[in-house]
C-alpha cells in the first residue's frame, strides 16, 4: 500500500486483524532525533526503519529483546524504554546509577561492576565490585535467570519476569554458590542480599512477549478458544500486552509528545536533557469508493538511546488504526502530514 510521506521520518502500513478479527489498516510513523548535547534535538540524518517483528540480542527464546516490534493494536498508552549502555560518573567508579524520566514516566536502578559470591569457612559474602567503563544495558545482566541444575526435570525453574538474567536459583538447585556471578543492574528498593533472593529485574530494556507481566495479558488459548474463536484473539486478551516497557515506564492515556526528558548514567557526557518535539502528525487514506478517511495517530513509544550518534538519540513511534468501510482493497494511498 502506497504512503505519501513528505516528512523526513520512516513510515509503514500494516494490514492485520483487529481484536475482533476484522480487517484493520495500521499506519506507523517512526522518528529518530539526534541529541545535540545542549538540550536540543533535530531529525537524525539516518532514520531508523519501522520494525514489524521483535529482534533479539541472541537466539529467540534464549535472549532478551533488542528492539520490540513497532506494531501494536488498540494501544492507549506510551512506553518509555532505555537502551544503550551504563557509564560511570567518574573513571574508576565501581558503582553508579542509571535513570530516565520522560513526562510522568520515571525509573532508576543501581549499576555495579563485575561481582561474585565468595564462600569461605561457612560465610558467604559479595566480592567488591570491579571498576567498570561501560556495561551494555540488557536483561542478561539483571536479576533473574533459569536453573536447570536439579536432578529431576520437574524441579527445574526460572524467573518468569526475566528468564535470561543472573542469579536465579531453583529450590532444589545443585549450583555452587562460590564464584557465581551477581547482577550488574539492580533496583534500589530490592537489592540482592543473599544468593537465594529473587528480586524483580531492573528496568533495562524491552519486556519480551513471553515474560511477565506481558504474558498475563495475552489471553487464554485453550480447547474452547481453538474450537470457537481461533484464529481470532481470545476474548480475555488485554491490549496491555502491547505495553513493552518495564514497570513505571508506561504512561496510561499516552504522552502528548512535548514533554521534558532526562537520562542519567547512559552517556560518557553525563546527564542528557531533551524536550520531545511536539509533532502533530496526521494521516489520512483515500477510499476508492470516494472520500478521505482520517487515521488518528497516537504516541506509542519513546526510546532513549544514550549510546547512539555523537550525543545520543531519541526515537518516537506513533501509530493509528482504521477499519475499512468494506475491505482493505477498498483503500487507496495513505498521506502523512504535519500541520
Amino acid at each position: 500500500m502506497e504512503i505519501v510521506n513528505p516528512t523526513p521520518f520512516a513510515a509503514a502500513p500494516a494490514a492485520v486483524a483487529d481484536l475482533d478479527g476484522a480487517d484493520l489498516l495500521v499506519v506507523i510513523v517512526k522518528a529518530t532525533y539526534a541529541l545535540d548535547g545542549q538540550g536540543g534535538m533535530a531529525p537524525a540524518e539516518a532514520q531508523r526503519e519501522v520494525q514489524l517483528a521483535d529482534t533479539f540480542v541472541g537466539e529467540e527464546g534464549a535472549s532478551s529483546v533488542a528492539y520490540a516490534s513497532d506494531l501494536a493494536i488498540g494501544k492507549t498508552s506510551t512506553d518509555v524504554v532505555l537502551t544503550g549502555a551504563a557509564y560511570p560518573r567518574r573513571p574508576g567508579d565501581r558503582e553508579g546509577e542509571v535513570g530516565v524520566q520522560v513526562g510522568a514516566a520515571k525509573a532508576s536502578f543501581r549499576v555495579f561492576g563485575e561481582r561474585e559470591w565468595q564462600s569461605a569457612l561457612g560465610v558467604t559474602r559479595m566480592s567488591r565490585p570491579e571498576p567498570f567503563e561501560r556495561i551494555p544495558l540488557g536483561y542478561e545482566r539483571a536479576a533473574g535467570g533459569t536453573d536447570a541444575s536439579p536432578s529431576a526435570e520437574r524441579d527445574h525453574d526460572f524467573d518468569a519476569r526475566n528468564p535470561v538474567g543472573v542469579g536465579f536459583r531453583a529450590k532444589r538447585t545443585r549450583r555452587v554458590v562460590d564464584a557465581s556471578p551477581l547482577p550488574n543492574f539492580e533496583r534500589p528498593d530490592a537489592l540482592v542480599r543473599t544468593p537465594d533472593d529473587r528480586p524483580p529485574p531492573a528496568p533495562v530494556g524491552f519486556v519480551a512477549p513471553g515474560w511477565q507481566p506481558r504474558a498475563a495479558f495475552a489471553g487464554t488459548y485453550d480447547a474452547a478458544w481453538a474450537e470457537t474463536r481461533s484464529p481470532r484473539l481470545p476474548t480475555d486478551f488485554d491490549v496491555r500486552f502491547f505495553d513493552v516497557a518495564p514497570d513505571g515506564l508506561t504512561v496510561p492515556g499516552r504522552l502528548r509528545g512535548d514533554e521534558h526528558g532526562a537520562a542519567l548514567g547512559v552517556s560518557p557526557q553525563g546527564l542528557l536533557r531533551f524536550t520531545l518535539p511536539g509533532l502533530a502528525l496526521t494521516a489520512e487514506v483515500t477510499s476508492r469508493a470516494g472520500g478521505v478517511l482520517p487515521i488518528d495517530l497516537g504516541l506509542d513509544r519513546v526510546v532513549v538511546d544514550g549510546d547512539a550518534g555523537l550525543h545520543g538519540e531519541v526515537v518516537l513511534v506513533w501509530s493509528g488504526g482504521l477499519r475499512p468501510p468494506r475491505d482493505l482493497y477498498d483503500l487507496g494511498p495513505i498521506t502523512l502530514s504535519t500541520p
